[in-house]
């Protein structure tokens, strides 16, 4: 009786330690199969390997490219007399109307300050002395950004990116004057404003 008990006892451990060992087994091999399957899933791993192996990979070319500076304006404006025919801008006639426009182009095209600078912000006056009519002034005014605006359609006019403010009416002159205020963008490696701060007429 004791006999067959012990080996019943000897049996069932042993039964044990078999099972353990199988489940041992089993769960390297599915550790191995999971380690092949990752290996081929990255191919990476390979390239790794060969640069380790003596091959090195080729350097990235540089890439980098440099960020433009903002545009900024100077500080001092630069003043634009014009002597214009305010009657002849104003007519309906178109003839007599493109005969002045020309001339306040002519004018503008002139000045020798605006030959290769770009016109960031530009404020145009009409005028009217004493504040006599001041809506003549501002009709004046409105057709010199006109014109500014067509000459900012012209190839490498410096007017091509310019931002316009409302027209201004100045009280000092008749309806002949008119007067545009430019703010030119900064050059780059510029240190002064082209114009100086009391005439507003390009330094000497």
């Amino acid at each position: 009786m004791s006999r067959n008990f012990m080996n019943r006892d000897f049996l069932r451990w042993l039964t044990t330690c078999l099972l353990v060992i199988l489940a041992i087994l089993l769960l390297a091999l599915n550790l191995v199969s999971f380690a092949s399957a990752s290996g081929a899933n990255n191919p990476s791993s390979g390239k790794q390997s060969n640069s380790s192996s003596g091959k090195q990979s080729q350097p990235l070319q540089n890439q980098t490219t440099q960020t433009p500076l903002p545009l900024t304006l100077e500080k001092t404006y630069c003043q634009i007399p014009l002597k214009i025919n305010a009657d002849g801008l104003l007519n309906t006639n178109s003839t007599i109307k493109d005969a002045a426009t020309k001339d306040i182009e002519s004018q503008i095209n002139t000045q020798s300050f605006l030959q290769g600078r770009q016109v960031g912000l530009a404020i145009v006056y009409g005028s009217t002395l004493g504040g006599a009519d001041t809506n003549k002034a501002i009709q004046i005014a409105q057709q010199i950004y006109s014109i500014l605006q067509k000459l900012g359609t012209e190839k490498k006019s410096a007017f091509m990116d310019t931002s316009y403010f409302e027209p201004l009416v100045g009280t000092e002159h008749d309806s002949s004057y008119a007067q545009i205020n430019v703010y030119l963008f900064k050059q780059a490696g510029q240190t002064t404003d082209t114009c100086d701060s009391s005439s507003h007429q390009p330094k000497k």
